[in-house]
């Protein structure tokens, strides 16, 4: 059952990575030049090009060609020596099969292009040490339900994964050098392991720990890729680099300003200050993971895939950032709510979005600019979010939901105005008309407000779209419906939105005066403090 659900997994990973493996399949283990080396020690076929004189190490004597499984090893406690020579095979089966072993070394062995390298699964005490495993279908090695293994001095390059853990404890991968198409370095579920003194390189993610909690990753290098989170804890993360920065990899700490890195992660983190820093060439270049009341100002953020991500994290300010990203998302948020994105610079996510918002609400999206994406923002599940105020540009869609073509996705409700006079977003594929005024566009006279709302969806909506760029400027302290003065209009505005909070009904992002996400007192106490000044 075990070895099922873990093959089970194994396949799901080859659907999502590779699709154009999804219908080879294993080849009967007596066809296609399968090697065995039987539980008795001997050789089948008694021909094939490996040699033992004790029964305990086996030394490869020449290349070996199979359409299906290269080596199955079903005998405990002993050296396959590859000697050089390579297991070659056909983008099908497994290069070498330690299923159900214990105490097996294998070294020195060229493993190429089957679905996977090389397989342990229920395995323990395999040592698989200075191997080349490159262009497998799958994956380099797969280790599932296995414990106390060596996978060490191995180069791994082009395989779909690299190296994937699946519910697999006390194993050590050390100094090891990667280069993979996919995951070069998953565990899932997996605890207690040692991931030493590794180079990775180039993957699409370099270390992603899914589930996996208690493990030690230590003065490994990562180049352009790095280490991603989710649902792990009290992993020791000490002396790794990412393009010859430190990784900042913090957990549970308050109060705390990080200085210059390569990668920064946060897992169950508060207060913590990320300004003025310039991260490039990673895959996610700031991470946050159940971590709140975080502020990331002013930086220039260029990722992978999101260069900015929050997931299960709220009450954060992402603020006046210069962010792009290659592959993926600027901005996302996962299960994340209650934070402020605003003053953003968000440009050029070509195969992305400038902003995804997934199973997140009540988050403020304001006086961005959100230009040249493949879609400004996206939406999945995630209502009662207020955008407003942002200048969408040139983007290929202003805005999409995932609903819109998948309709197990609920469909999003937000705000996209901030009411009369206050405004909505300037959309750059609309040409409105602005010869009336008023809260119903009915009034002779202009107010820089298009006559027409601009319609994303029949629930989304911008009312008083903007007919020219959103401009900010410096507002009067105090002053919310920024007519120049501080009146009793500022404190009946405060007072209708006293106690609301993003997301809101009531909710008046200008009287947020303090940026805290409610207007509370201290919004008030500023608008009497200033009561009666003006411009």
């Amino acid at each position: 059952m075990k070895r099922q659900l873990f093959s089970a997994f194994l396949m799901i990973s080859l659907l999502i990575s590779m699709l154009g493996f999804a219908f080879n399949t294993r080849l009967g283990k007596a066809e296609g030049g399968t090697i065995y080396i039987r539980a008795d020690g001997s050789i089948d076929p008694p021909d094939a090009p490996i040699s033992t004189v004790d029964n305990v190490t086996y030394t490869l004597t020449d290349n070996v060609a199979s359409d299906a499984d290269g080596l199955i090893v079903e005998k405990d406690g002993i050296v396959v020596d590859g000697a050089g020579y390579t297991l070659q095979g056909s983008g099908s089966g497994t290069g070498i099969d330690l299923s159900n072993r214990n105490n097996v070394t294998i070294k020195s062995t060229s493993v190429r292009s089957y679905d996977h390298g090389v397989y342990l699964d229920e395995s323990y005490s395999i040592s698989i040490i200075e191997n080349n495993v490159t262009d497998n279908g799958d994956m380099g090695v797969g280790v599932g339900y296995s414990s106390n293994n060596t996978i060490v001095g191995n180069n791994m390059t082009n395989n779909g994964d690299g190296v994937m853990l699946y519910l697999s404890s006390n194993n050590s991968i050390n100094w090891n050098n990667m280069s993979d198409r996919g995951f070069e370095m998953r565990l899932y579920a997996s605890s207690n392991n040692s991931i030493v003194g590794n180079n990775f390189t180039s993957g699409l993610y370099g270390i992603v720990l899914d589930g996996s909690s208690n493990n030690s990753i230590t003065g490994n290098e990562f180049f352009n890729d790095g280490l991603s989170v989710r649902f792990s804890y009290q992993n020791s993360v000490e002396n790794n680099t990412v393009n010859g920065k430190r990784l900042a990899y913090l957990e549970d700490l308050s109060d705390y300003s990080v200085a210059d890195a390569g990668q920064i992660v946060l897992v169950r983190c508060r207060g913590i200050m990320i300004e003025d820093l310039n991260l490039s060439r990673t895959l996610r270049c700031i991470l946050l993971c159940e971590t709140n009341d975080t502020v990331i100002s002013e930086n220039t953020v260029k990722g992978d895939a999101e260069s900015i991500m929050l997931d299960g994290s709220f009450n954060n300010s992402i603020t006046k950032n210069n962010i792009t990203s290659d592959k993926g998302s600027g901005i996302g948020l996962y299960r994340s709510s209650h934070n402020s994105i605003d003053g953003n610079n968000i440009t050029a996510n070509d195969w992305g979005s400038g902003i995804y918002l997934d199973n997140s609400y009540n988050n403020s999206i304001t006086e961005n600019s959100i230009e040249n994406n493949e879609n400004g923002i996206t939406l999945s599940n995630s209502s009662d979010n207020i955008v407003c105020h942002n200048n969408f540009i040139s983007n290929t869609r202003q805005v999409y939901d995932l609903s819109w073509d998948d309709p197990s996705d609920p469909p999003s409700t937000n705000m996209f105005d901030n009411g009369y006079p206050s405004g909505g977003n300037y959309w750059s594929d609309y040409s409105g008309i602005d010869v009336y005024t008023g809260p119903y566009q009915n009034l002779t006279g202009t107010d820089g407000i298009s006559d027409v709302p601009y319609v994303i969806d029949a629930n989304n909506t911008d009312r008083y779209p903007l007919m020219n760029q959103y401009v900010a400027r410096l507002r009067l302290l105090g002053d919310v419906n920024d007519d120049g003065m501080v009146n009793m209009r500022d404190v009946l505005m405060a007072v209708q939105a006293f106690n609301s909070f993003r997301g809101y009904p009531r909710w008046n992002i200008d009287a947020d005066l303090d940026g805290s996400g409610r207007v509370d007192m201290k919004d008030i106490l500023t608008i009497v403090l200033n009561f009666n000044k003006h411009e």
